[in-house]
């Protein structure tokens, strides 16, 4: 008895009581590969192999890796949790699934190691300290909120969720404000708050429901002053009439008009004239045939020249939620990470993951 009281506290370090895992769908890769041990299990075999290393291919509707057929899904377990897929090293384990013809990885990891790997693709580890840690606690409010159990994965490495770098990303800097924060998330009343965020808002943040149909109701924009020094403010851009035509599906466009905004100014509905026929798009579907990358926001106005459509806009991203360039201002004027996050999302209170 007295020996296993001495091993609690052993017990409850390697096992916290509060930790969380998350499934994060990762890009289709073929190299698989660990360090170490790992347990290799799939189509009832399970096999201890030592630094496996090989590619994942398909076959008769099965996953085969190393020469062996592991069926429809396969679970790759590395004991020291650190394994690489494709170029990248992750922490966690492995999953992947068959459906059809189609390979779904998913990793499966500590919520708090998979921030480690996130932060990084999305500001600097360089800005404020104040602002890592508000990222970070937006960050795994959106993670946490993302958690429904109801499908494979829970989110997906990419810029529709979150993007996600695994070990490559992680630095010390923000490996210090994930402790400071640890399992702080957003909340009102009770309920997780999706900690959405963009780039730069522009001067204003946006109604998240005017971008996601699904998003709650209570989360509104707020007037943005802190972004006005981000180089993203700013921009234009100048199009063809013949690459808009081929962008959107409309041939031989001629002039378009923007019929109706959202609260905070953004492009709700524009209609493009074409030589054959008018259509009406969503503004953030505009955006999304246009590019995210060239129409950085649906913050803009237009001018219609001969052969060309000059865009003038701000911002870059949806607008909704933590503007990062926003929140890096704050920082350097001396707000904390909680002040930042309430001026942002002020519907919401910090709190811990266990109390929601």
């Amino acid at each position: 008895m007295i020996r296993l009281l001495l091993l609690l506290p052993f017990f409850f370090y390697v096992f916290p009581l509060y930790a969380l895992e998350i499934r994060v769908r990762l890009p289709r890769e073929e190299l698989l590969s660990a360090r170490n041990e790992v347990v290799i299990k799939g189509a009832g075999k399970n096999k201890i192999i030592y630094s496996p290393s090989g590619n994942l291919r398909t076959k008769n509707n099965s996953l085969i890796y190393r020469g062996r057929n592991w069926g429809d899904s396969m679970e790759f377990l590395p004991r020291d949790k650190v394994f690489q897929w494709g170029k990248r090293k992750y922490r966690g384990f492995l999953k992947i699934y068959l459906r059809g013809n189609q390979i779904i990885p998913v990793n499966y990891l500590d919520i708090e190691d998979f921030l480690r790997g996130v932060i990084k693709g999305e500001i600097s580890p360089s800005w404020p300290r104040e602002t890592l840690k508000a990222q970070i606690v937006a960050a795994r409010s959106y993670a946490v909120y993302s958690m429904t159990g109801k499908k494979l994965f829970d989110l997906a490495a990419g810029t529709g969720d979150m993007v996600y770098g695994g070990i490559y990303w992680e630095d010390a800097r923000i490996d210090k404000a994930i402790k400071e924060t640890k399992g702080e998330i957003l909340l009102r009343k009770g309920k997780v708050v999706p900690g959405y965020f963009s780039a730069c808002a522009g001067g204003r943040t946006e109604w998240a429901s005017w971008v996601w149909k699904s998003a709650p109701e209570y989360f509104v924009g707020v007037s943005c002053p802190f972004c006005k020094d981000s180089p993203y403010y700013r921009w234009k851009l100048k199009i063809s009439k013949s690459a808009l035509s081929r962008y959107l599906g409309v041939k031989g466009v001629r002039n378009m008009e923007i019929i109706s905004f959202t609260p905070s100014g953004r492009v709700n509905e524009i209609k493009v004239m074409g030589r054959e026929e008018a259509r009406v798009f969503a503004g953030n579907t505009f955006r999304k045939m246009i590019g995210y990358s060239r129409l950085r926001s649906t913050l803009f106005t237009f001018k219609t020249g001969l052969f060309f459509i000059t865009f003038s806009g701000k911002g870059w991203g949806h607008g909704v939620g933590l503007c990062q360039w926003g929140a890096k201002k704050m920082g350097e004027l001396g707000y904390s990470y909680k002040e930042i996050l309430k001026f942002y999302y002020p519907f919401a209170e910090v709190s811990n993951y266990e109390k929601k």
